[in-house]
């Protein structure tokens, strides 16, 4: 009675606040960041336990956003090929779902399940998102406002390690000599503010003072050591560049003024203790490259040791996936490992099968092929086509070591807002273009 009590109550919040965030768009994009941001400040979530049911924050965000989703797309009444593909891989989530549960139990289908899951209602949200310049504005100053917050988390952590404050350790650092404070995600956020800031500058009415934020942040993306944020940094920062000769200038400027602002922040944060940053650094690169047990060498083990279990999948695994709670147990040296793939392109064909990884890689193909046109819509607007391309490019390198964190499901939405958006309005290529040059 208890139990059904609480769920009818979590049902009827549930359902207002889905009213809530669907008269007021630019509320869904600041659940997401703020439970982002809630995330990186405390290491781990509270659960809340519902008498069978753990309930998390992000449950509760992206139940909300899946359904207000739905509605926005059925009362839309118009599909693209991306919308049917998007669609077609929540279809094989949910049907791996229920094969899990009839197979491993709730628990177990429900633990794999989140990833999938969250990922996947952020995306079929924004894909409805509005597109005006209003809309996109806010969207951008919440980015870079969370940015701004995980930037000073990152300062103070690295200051207080340093310092010696008497903080409990794991919440200072996930390795790496005390300079890894924040998680590849939150790194990879990070960057994509950068990205944000940088395209800032074909906004005439754009803040001067987030135009400058790019400048701080690139510092402290290389400083946290994520080997993989360091390679999409890397080609987002080229492809930018290379796109337009205002980007490659100020890619020149930025870079300079990192420079600075990274010997700043040694200075100031790490004090005496500043010759340890290049030889952490020169030891992440060495660790990557040279060694034969390094970090990416076992996780091609891994890999590899998952691929091999091919030999125990029946035609419909193929096609479907294994279900949901089937574990990913291997051995990788000799140790039984149980953790997710850290290949989100693996971890899709293990999942939903071969038809999973195809919708996946598809969706991205047609955003990417559609944004990366000469004048993809909007291309010097507030998040405008161009800077979404390179978002897109960055979740991409992303996947090939780790899995989406939850908030790059507003990303990949927006992209799909922005296409339809482009092909409503019908703009034209060579005015766009002639316009933007």
């Amino acid at each position: 009675m208890i139990f059904a009590v609480g769920v009818a109550i979590a049902a009827l919040a549930l359902a207002e606040i889905a009213i809530f965030t669907s008269r007021f768009s630019i509320l869904a994009p600041w659940l997401i960041l703020l439970v982002f941001l809630w995330q990186a400040f405390t290491m781990s979530l509270t659960k809340v336990s519902l008498g069978i049911l753990n309930v998390y924050p992000q449950d509760a965000v992206f139940i909300i956003l899946a359904m207000v989703g739905i509605v926005r797309l059925v009362m839309r009444n118009k599909f693209t090929y991306v919308h049917i593909l998007w669609l077609f891989l929540g279809f094989l989530i949910m049907f791996s779902f229920a094969r899990g549960v009839a197979i491993h139990g709730f628990e177990s289908a429900g633990v794999e399940l989140r990833e999938f899951f969250y990922f996947f209602a952020g995306a079929l949200y924004f894909m409805n998102f509005p597109t005006g310049s209003q809309h996109l504005k806010r969207l951008t100053l919440a980015w870079l406002c969370v940015a701004g917050a995980l930037f000073l988390l990152a300062l103070f952590r690295w200051a207080a390690g340093g310092l010696s404050l008497g903080i409990p350790q794991p919440w200072l650092e996930t390795g790496h000599g005390g300079l890894r404070v924040l998680n590849a995600a939150q790194a990879l956020f990070l960057f994509q503010a950068f990205l944000v800031s940088l395209f800032l500058k074909f906004v005439p009415d754009s803040s001067r003072l987030w135009r400058s934020f790019s400048s701080v942040l690139l510092p402290v993306v290389v400083l946290l050591q994520h080997r993989t944020v360091w390679v999409l940094a890397l080609v987002a920062t080229m492809l930018a560049a290379f796109q337009q000769g205002k980007v490659r200038r100020r890619v020149a400027y930025i870079l300079t003024s990192a420079v600075v602002a990274g010997a700043i922040f040694g200075l100031v944060v790490f004090g005496e203790n500043i010759s340890k940053i290049p030889d952490s650094l020169s030891a992440s690169v060495d660790e990557a490259i040279n060694k034969s047990d390094s970090t990416f060498i076992w996780r091609v083990e891994s890999w590899s040791a998952l691929l091999a279990e091919r030999s125990s999948f029946g035609y419909s695994d193929y096609l479907f996936g294994k279900p949901f709670g089937s574990g990913y147990v291997r051995k990788v040296w000799d140790f039984e490992r149980t953790e997710t793939p850290h290949n989100y392109y693996i971890q899709t064909f293990l999942r939903l099968g071969v038809f999973g990884l195809i919708a996946l890689l598809c969706t991205y193909a047609i955003l990417i092929s559609r944004l990366a046109q000469s004048a993809s819509y909007k291309a010097s607007g507030y998040f405008g086509g161009r800077l979404v391309y390179i978002l897109l490019m960055t979740q991409l390198i992303f996947f090939i070591t780790y899995s989406p964190s939850y908030e790059q499901g507003i990303v990949l939405g927006l992209a799909m807002a922005l296409c339809m958006k482009r092909d409503e309005d019908g703009v034209g290529d060579q005015d766009e273009q002639a316009r933007i040059a």
